[in-house]
């Protein structure tokens, strides 16, 4: 990594991961129309093709998508080259060539994140850099380094910072295009200054209520698994108040009496948080959260030793249920933010692990026509229908992992289960003309998963239909069609509501 003859201060990346596999990654993404964030980022496997963004003449998914919205952010955020979009351009096409950007914690050897940087050489640690957000800047405070950057073909800035093998030290120049054509979608939607508020925020700088992907993304890596009110207010919080540090689902699944394995919390961390201005700035964020507490659908807050509930609206004194008088458990050094899992134009309104699958003020009716033959189940109807507009939301009846089958003729191009664990509950949803969800996906009860289908039996139908309704089937086993279903509308009426976590 050199700059004239002379050293930059920071350590070689790894070796490029192997080409032909960058290309497939990067022209085979089959996400949705939506994304992923709509409730919570999943990591699985690969979907049936649903729609992927093209920019150019390439098809991005959601991830990619949102990963080169976070990159032009950090560009945008990072002093020296706030306004100079050819730095974006330069690490677009980086990240292109490095892990066709796709944020992972794998790569050749130690390498991770979207640059495939190395801790074993400097770049940070693991967490680090698999924080878009961090990556880029650690790539960036390297570029800006090199003398005559801003005036170098692409190719040559980004090998100068990479250091790949030497014969591909040109790759990154196929990657120009592309990276141009997304700063160029980008880049404007992001300017800052007075007259002009982040692209996707509303009136006064917020977030649509429930639909924090409308919000240019923090880069933090606690968005993945947040609910869509989590993730609008985590983002619009990033927008107004600055960088901080947040917590969000994290690795809390063994505590499931918080809010936080269920991504409805947001933990904001307060630098500085025993001095002056440390306090004044979580004060303001608190009292923010407040203020907006209606419009993000914010149960309560907790914020140095105090509590506020929207359902009795003051600040109280707060003790942690075990009696631990830390700075953390009192949340003296991080703002605590509770939501309710979101609206029915994302998620629906439901109070916790199991919610109801399109949205209870939809005018939807239950045809109740589980285990009754007729039409197409000569042998009984082993879901039943709920009947609704085509297009309205589906969400998760329970949190789980997704599961993509596109060989069930019956249910149109794709059925798609939500299992919580091999040989456990299993619901499933058929006749959906879109999805919003991809295989081997991680989501929260009332995510957004995809929309009613099922119009007619001609070229809009989605299997054996006959109007537009919801297929659900609920299998306590885990079964096949034919096992251990349940009917679903007893089912729902049983669970929906009883297992919020407070």
């Amino acid at each position: 990594m050199h700059n004239k003859g002379t050293v930059v201060a920071a350590a070689p990346l790894a070796i490029l991961l192997v080409l032909p596999i960058l290309i497939i990654a990067l022209i085979a993404g089959a996400g949705a129309t939506t994304n992923e964030d709509d409730c919570a980022t999943g990591t699985g496997g690969t979907a049936p093709d649903m729609g992927a963004e093209t920019v150019g003449d390439t098809a991005l998914d959601p991830d990619q998508m949102s990963n080169a919205a976070t990159i032009v952010a950090a560009v945008r955020s990072f002093k020296p080259t706030s306004n100079n979009s050819y730095a974006a351009v330069v690490a677009l096409a980086t990240a292109l060539q490095e892990s066709s950007l796709h944020d992972s914690p794998e790569g050749d050897r130690d390498s991770a994140g979207l640059f495939q940087q190395r801790p074993s050489q400097g770049w940070g640690n693991l967490k680090e850099l698999t924080d878009p957000t961090y990556a880029t800047h650690a790539f960036l405070k390297v570029l800006v380094k090199v003398e005559g950057w801003h005036d170098m073909p692409l190719t040559q800035a980004a090998a100068t910072v990479q250091r790949p093998r030497g014969d591909l030290r040109g790759e990154y120049a196929k990657w120009e295009s592309l990276a141009t054509e997304l700063v160029s979608r980008l880049w404007a939607t992001q300017a800052t200054g007075p007259e002009t508020v982040p692209v996707g925020l509303g009136a006064g700088g917020t977030c649509p209520t429930g639909h924090g992907e409308a919000c240019p993304p923090s880069g933090s890596a606690a968005e993945r698994g947040l609910q869509p009110n989590a993730l609008a207010i985590l983002r619009t919080i990033h927008a107004e108040f600055g960088t901080h540090l947040y917590g969000g689902v994290g690795e809390r699944t063994t505590n499931p009496t918080s809010d936080h394995p269920n991504g409805l919390a947001v933990d904001v961390m307060i630098e500085g948080w025993n001095g002056a201005n440390g306090k004044a700035e979580g004060k303001k964020i608190a009292d923010w959260a407040v203020e907006h507490a209606e419009q993000f659908g914010v149960d309560y807050i907790i914020w140095a030793g105090q509590s506020w509930s929207a359902a009795r609206p003051a600040w109280k004194k707060y003790t942690h249920r075990s009696g631990a008088t830390d700075a953390s458990s009192l949340h003296v050094d991080h703002v605590h933010v509770s939501v309710e899992p979101g609206d029915a134009g994302a998620c629906a309104a439901g109070t916790g692990g199991v919610v109801f699958p399109i949205p209870e003020d939809s005018g939807y009716i239950d045809q109740q026509n589980w285990g009754k033959p007729g039409g197409s189940w000569a042998n009984g109807h082993t879901g039943t229908d709920l009947s609704v507009a085509c297009g309205t939301p589906v969400f998760a009846a329970t949190s789980g992992t997704i599961i993509i089958n596109t060989n069930a003729a019956w249910s149109g191009r794709w059925l798609v289960q939500v299992s919580t664990a091999q040989g456990k509950l299993t619901t499933w949803y058929g006749h959906m003309q879109a999805l919003h969800v991809k295989n081997g996906q991680t989501v929260q009860a009332g995510q957004h998963i995809g929309d009613v289908g099922g119009d007619d039996r001609g070229a809009n139908a989605e299997g054996n239909t006959t109007g537009c309704h919801l297929h659900i089937e609920v299998h306590p086993e885990g079964g096949s069609i034919y096992e251990d279903n349940i009917d679903p509308s007893t089912w729902l009426e049983q669970n929906v509501g009883r297992n919020r976590s407070a």
